[in-house]
């Protein structure tokens, strides 16, 4: 007796989905300044527009500069988009800061999720592949899964000064915010299998 056995082929399938959803993000490249992103306090830092970038000639990235003195704290770039219970994101950045810095610190993606009232009910620090200097760094929240009580996700793109007096300066790059369209329901909803296919030995 042959035996066939069968596989579902996922990966492919669930990149190329996501690549191709709508990015929910006004300006995640900063292709030519910073509209849409708000400074956070705006009395830490600075953010300008810098012609160095990620994704490639004509656009651009957000060149930030916490100088704030006094104990560690944090400044960051922030945009909030409006989301729904069940929805599934996959939210990305880059970072970049230059080597040789007086001060220490870090670059981060923060994300708060917020309800009607603008309180925050969840907050998630993203992975990061790395934390090299003179390099772009990525940071990742692959699953972001939005509860029944969050109106609006807030993408932080968070730079943390340790150090007093010194300045700590990071630029951010490639941004996004992503509807995960396969696993949509999981199959829970619906018995739709046209994103998948089978293969036979």
């Amino acid at each position: 007796m042959k035996r066939v056995v069968t596989f579902l082929i996922v990966p492919w399938f669930f990149w190329v989905a996501s690549s191709n959803a709508q990015n929910l993000l006004e300006n995640p490249n900063f292709d030519s300044d910073l509209a849409g992103w708000t400074e956070v306090p705006d009395t830490f830092g600075d953010c300008s527009w810098d012609p160095a970038n990620l994704i490639g000639a004509g656009s651009g990235c957000a060149n930030c500069l916490h100088d704030r003195v006094g104990g560690p704290s944090y400044f960051w770039l922030e945009q909030c988009v409006a989301v729904g219970h069940g929805d599934r994101l996959v939210v990305e950045a880059h970072s970049l800061f230059p080597c040789g810095q007086s001060g220490t610190g870090v670059a981060n993606l923060r994300l708060f999720h917020k309800n009607q009232s603008s309180v925050t009910v969840r907050d998630t620090y993203c992975l990061k592949d790395g934390n090299d200097c003179a390099a772009w760094n990525r940071s990742l929240c692959p699953h972001v899964y939005i509860g029944s009580s969050t109106t609006s996700l807030c993408v932080m793109l968070e730079i943390y000064k340790d150090s007093v007096d010194d300045t700590f300066r990071a630029a951010f790059d490639g941004v996004r915010v992503m509807p995960v369209l396969i696993f949509r329901d999981d199959f829970e909803e619906t018995a739709d299998t046209s994103m998948w296919s089978a293969t036979y030995p």
